[in-house]
């Protein structure tokens, strides 16, 4: 009898310790912003956690990249990352991509404690169509 009230004592500290690093974000998305890539993110209880590192992977890549540093600001905080770094239009007007030509990204964030991390779910973002801006005035000449 307790061997069996032993292990269920440690099955319940593994699957708290596992929730506890899985509730540190609750929520967390990416979109297309123009030419870049946004990346937004709500934390919960953030109970030792220094920084948040926004990683990036091709979706095809198996290695991810770190694209940006935020530090916490404190339990249940909102937090927002735009990744311009995906292309960029160069002085002579060729685009110039600054990681191979993917269309389709993952993302995560990797929290940094003291002497830890730990890592988010993985998301999937499509790099932007074009990285021309649209203006009305450009839409309407289209249409001449």
């Amino acid at each position: 009898m307790k061997k069996k009230l032993l292990l269920l004592i440690g099955f319940v500290l593994i699957a708290g310790t596992a929730l506890a690093d899985a509730g540190v974000i609750e929520s967390l998305t990416a979109h297309t912003d123009g030419d870049v890539i946004s990346v937004d993110w709500r934390s919960g209880v953030e109970s030792g956690v220094k920084s948040y590192i926004v990683e990036r992977c091709e979706v095809n890549g198996s290695t991810f990249a770190d694209v940006g540093t935020i530090t916490a600001s404190g339990n249940y905080s909102s937090y927002h990352f735009r990744d311009t770094r995906i292309s960029s239009t160069l002085a002579n007007g060729q685009s110039s991509n600054h990681i191979a030509s993917s269309d389709l990204y993952k993302y995560r964030i990797q929290m940094v404690y003291d002497n830890a991390v730990s890592y988010s779910q993985t998301i999937f973002v499509s790099r932007p169509a074009s990285g021309v801006r649209r203006t009305w005035g450009m839409i309407k000449e289209m249409f001449r």
